[in-house]
């Protein structure tokens, strides 16, 4: 017996990436996946591809759907929400780039393209450097 493949195939080489994104851009990126199907991980990724001007890498985004698509998600966490997105390895290392270069969060650097790929300027993240942490004294018993 000869068996099919399963599964689909692959997307290459990946990063998994975190990011939280304003809730207004969030509400965006899911009103894509209930027009066109689309995982939200491939408009994240698709986005932050063409940001950095790297749209060879940018997921294509199917034609949106004549049916409505029942969808679940989970419920909002205050005034984000939290996302995940598998970025091509060439993307990621760009954006990796950018965090080294300017102490900028990954997740604060995603959530920003995501935010302009929508065309929402005024929901881009503020700026987010994590200042470099101090040496603390430690105590002793």
């Amino acid at each position: 017996m000869v068996l099919g493949m399963a599964g689909r195939p692959s997307k290459g080489d990946r990063y998994a990436a975190r990011t939280s994104l304003p809730r207004p851009v969030a509400d965006a990126v899911w009103a894509m996946h209930d027009q066109t199907g689309a995982a939200v991980n491939d408009i994240i990724a698709r986005f932050v591809a063409l940001a950095l001007n790297m749209p060879e890498y940018a997921p294509p985004l199917p034609p949106p759907l004549i049916a409505d698509v029942a969808v679940l998600r989970r419920p909002s966490k205050g005034d984000h929400y939290a996302a995940k997105s598998r970025l091509p390895r060439e993307v990621a290392d760009r954006v990796w780039a950018i965090h080294h270069q300017t102490g900028e969060p990954m997740s604060g650097i995603i959530a920003r393209f995501v935010a302009l790929g929508l065309n929402m300027p005024d929901q881009v993240p503020p700026y987010s450097a994590v200042p470099s942490q101090e040496a603390l004294e430690l105590r002793t018993a």
